[in-house]
């Protein structure tokens, strides 16, 4: 399943609060998931990248977010961070920044596999000068990523996926 479907789902999931509604999503979501994609699929509905026990941990703060959004965009730091104060959600932040982009032309058409990969090597990453490689390759994913996806991969890292 691409990314961008998947996204689909999570914004549908997003707008509903009755149990009901989102079982009967989530049934539908799993009918029509790769069944090589369902664990990776499911721990990304979960906003997360693995159990806890297995200690796969991104250490990216917020601001080491707003610092990841103005690079995968090509915009100031500061204006970033102005805009995230105003908007309060790193999600609605980046796909309002995703929009308004030149970068955002450049989609790459991701599967949930590709996304969950990806998200791991950066969580993996470690060492000297590890903090900025991570902010380096999440930058570059978001840049690649269609609006609405940027908006849940962006939340992902600071564990506010809702």
């Amino acid at each position: 399943m691409k990314f961008k479907e998947f996204s689909e789902y999570l914004e549908r999931l997003e707008a509903v609060s009755s149990r009901i509604e989102i079982t009967k999503i989530l049934a539908e979501f799993y009918k029509k998931a790769d069944v090589t994609e369902t664990d990776k699929a499911t721990y990304l509905l979960l906003g997360t990248l693995a159990p806890s026990f297995r200690g796969i941990v991104f250490n990216l703060a917020e601001r080491m977010m707003v610092v990841v959004l103005a690079q995968a965009y090509d915009k100031e730091k500061d204006k970033v961070q102005e805009k995230y104060k105003r908007i309060g959600d790193l999600g609605s932040l980046a796909n309002e920044l995703a929009q308004n982009s030149k970068v955002s032309s450049r989609h790459t058409d991701y599967s949930v596999a590709e996304v969950y990969e990806r998200l791991v090597e950066i969580a993996k990453e470690e060492g000297d000068k590890s903090v900025e490689r991570k902010i380096a390759k999440m930058a570059e994913l978001l840049g690649g990523l269609d609006p609405l996806s940027a908006r849940y991969v962006a939340r992902i890292p600071v564990g506010r996926l809702r």
